[in-house]
């Protein structure tokens, strides 16, 4: 698919058949708090942790008159795109990541450069958005009507869970609107692995929604 996706935006200048991002909707909504459009205003983001997601476009590596090698790092996603600069330490430490096409995950603020007082969006972590689950451990939550749990959609949802067995907490939040509360039970004996399998699965199950927290 990315090489395909690749080949339209280098021919046509455009994604015909979808965008490179559209496989990683639930990444996205569960482990970024804000887009890249964020970034067309920097004053109303200081010192705030950002967290995006994105598609790398293009890559350059450069050198100052001076002899020292930075980077710059196109990144696009849904809405819109941005030109990170990577310098001294912070170009050695990413370098590796620097790849196009390669779906990343940044984590960052919005500070004063070291030289001047202009903001910049400063890097701190990076990592690729398809290992982001593994990496981080979390609860996955799956959310419920009781009046919607019937046996089959228990054993429906047992067979799914047992098919994938991971190292993440499982919570079921059951709720009750017509008296409004909920209650959150944890499965003692049971973890999942947030693979897209499981995603896939879940999202087919019309009476369940996942999240993670």
């Amino acid at each position: 698919t990315m090489d395909l996706l690749s080949k339209e935006k280098e021919v046509v200048g455009i994604y015909l058949s979808g965008h490179p991002l559209d496989d990683y909707r639930f990444e996205i909504d569960n482990f970024s708090n804000s887009n890249l459009s964020i970034l067309s205003d920097l004053q109303k983001i200081e010192n705030k942790e950002i967290r995006l997601s994105g598609v790398i476009t293009e890559v350059e590596h450069k050198e100052t008159q001076k002899g020292k090698k930075f980077g710059i790092l196109h990144m696009e996603d849904f809405f819109g795109a941005y030109k990170f600069f990577l310098f001294g330490d912070d170009y050695i430490k990413f370098k590796s990541f620097l790849t196009p096409f390669w779906i990343i995950h940044v984590t960052g603020r919005v500070k004063k450069k070291f030289y001047n007082d202009d903001l910049e969006f400063k890097i701190n972590n990076m990592c690729l958005l398809s290992e982001l689950t593994d990496s981080e451990i979390r609860d996955v939550v799956l959310k419920l009507e009781i009046n919607s749990i019937t046996e089959s959609l228990v054993e429906r949802t047992v067979q799914i869970v047992e098919a994938n067995k991971g190292k993440h907490s499982l919570i079921f939040s059951v709720i009750d609107s017509e008296k409004n509360y909920h209650v959150d039970l944890l499965s003692r004996k049971l973890k999942v692995d947030l693979n897209k399998e499981f995603i896939s699965e879940i999202n087919s199950v019309d009476e369940l929604s996942l999240s993670i927290n």
